[in-house]
């Protein structure tokens, strides 16, 4: 993980993520520690690559919690799609909005889609889940159902944090280890199986499909 301040006196974070990420690495996630809390701050973090962001002088329990929540999800980064649709629904807004007081996660939207998700699963034999493709196409559809309900910044910057907390609220064995799954997501999320059970639901695939 890597943490910057964006007000640094001889290259600013962004220009140093910039410079990173230039080289062809995402090595992990980045996060911004910031003065600014505005709309246009960031904008110019996300489009540089930064994958999350903290006030300066703030919350000291929220500070660990984002580190903690980056250490052990899986996740490399905030996945393309998200990133992508929280840039545009920060160019809808004044460029001087506060915005970091309105970043956090959306138990309302994390319900809704957990509750679909459950709803398809308890229509599947009741050893769905076990093997990796079925682990797939769970966070396949949980993707999908998450792009589909979510409009705000907060809600798209916290994209990894709802499916995360969606996929182990389902409290089955293999869930706890969904981490793994979540390094490789930028992959996976390619996978057509991932596509095509994100986009049809759970309750139109064949169990018995191998590939």
């Amino acid at each position: 993980m890597i943490v910057s301040d964006v007000e640094m006196p001889d290259m600013s974070g962004h220009a140093m993520v910039t410079r990173l990420l230039e080289s062809g690495l995402r090595p992990c996630p980045i996060l911004f520690l910031s003065a600014n809390d505005t709309a246009q701050d960031m904008l110019r973090g996300l489009e540089c690559g930064g994958d999350d962001f903290l006030l300066k002088g703030g919350d000291l329990a929220h500070l660990m919690d984002r580190l903690a929540f980056w250490l052990i999800c899986g996740f490399r980064g905030l996945p393309r799609t998200a990133r992508l649709n929280a840039i545009s629904a920060l160019e809808s807004m004044s460029p001087i909005e506060p915005v970091l007081g309105q970043i956090k996660n959306d138990p309302a939207l994390i319900d809704h889609v957990f509750e679909r998700l459950h709803r398809e699963i308890q229509s599947m034999p009741h050893d769905y889940g076990t093997r990796l493709i079925h682990r797939i196409q769970i966070m396949g559809r949980v993707a999908h159902l998450l792009e589909e309900s979510s409009e705000s910044p907060s809600q798209w910057v916290r994209f990894p944090d709802a499916l995360h907390h969606i996929i182990r609220k389902l409290r089955a064995p293999w869930a706890a280890d969904i981490g793994i799954l979540c390094r490789y997501y930028d992959v996976l999320c390619q996978d057509p199986r991932f596509i095509h059970a994100g986009e049809t639901g759970l309750g139109t695939i064949s169990v018995t499909q191998e590939s």
